[in-house]
């Protein structure tokens, strides 16, 4: 488990030892480096990748850029920069808004924050993964959802995919 602690500066790699209430912290790494929304992408194409947002300003801007480090072994959760970071520099499709998952064509979809419009998690996009080596990043958007799919809702910054279902976290607009 990688859990989002910006507030202490680094990533933290947590071991579950007795599910789902025994955990032991294993590897810290990035001391002094804030980042946001960790996202392990593992696929048998692409291998093994750890998605990251990082903010080295000080006003807490996780929504503009995207590093990439490859996981070159997951027992001992070895990491390499990826020679591009940062891969994606824009706040219209750095930050991660959920796990990856295969669409019906079996392409692979990152979902992606569309923080526009001063509204944090203004949309959704699903971006599909074109290429990534240790050398190259290539991810094009597919999809657009945005915040219209029920009266109130101001903002979507989250989706999730379980059971052949969607959930998203949605933001009302307070009346």
């Amino acid at each position: 488990m990688i859990p989002e602690v910006t507030s202490k500066r680094r990533l933290e790699i947590w071991k579950c030892l007795d599910f789902p209430g025994t955990w032991t912290l294993c590897k810290t790494y990035f001391e002094g480096r804030a980042f946001g929304d960790p996202t392990i992408l593992f696929s048998k194409k692409y291998g093994n990748w750890l998605f990251v947002n990082e903010s080295d300003d000080k006003f807490g801007d996780y929504n503009s850029t995207l590093n990439l480090f490859r996981i070159d072994d997951i027992d001992s959760f070895t990491l390499t920069p990826h020679k591009l970071n940062p891969v994606v520099l824009d706040s219209r499709e750095a930050r991660s808004a959920g796990d990856f998952f295969e669409d019906e064509a079996g392409r692979l979809i990152r979902p992606v924050q569309n923080n526009i419009k001063n509204i944090y998690g203004h949309g959704l996009l699903l971006c599909q993964i074109v290429e990534l080596t240790i050398d190259t990043y290539e991810q094009v958007v597919i999809e657009r959802i945005k915040p219209k799919f029920k009266d109130g809702i101001i903002g979507v910054h989250h989706l999730s995919l379980g059971d052949n279902k969607f959930v998203v976290d949605a933001c009302y607009k307070v009346r």
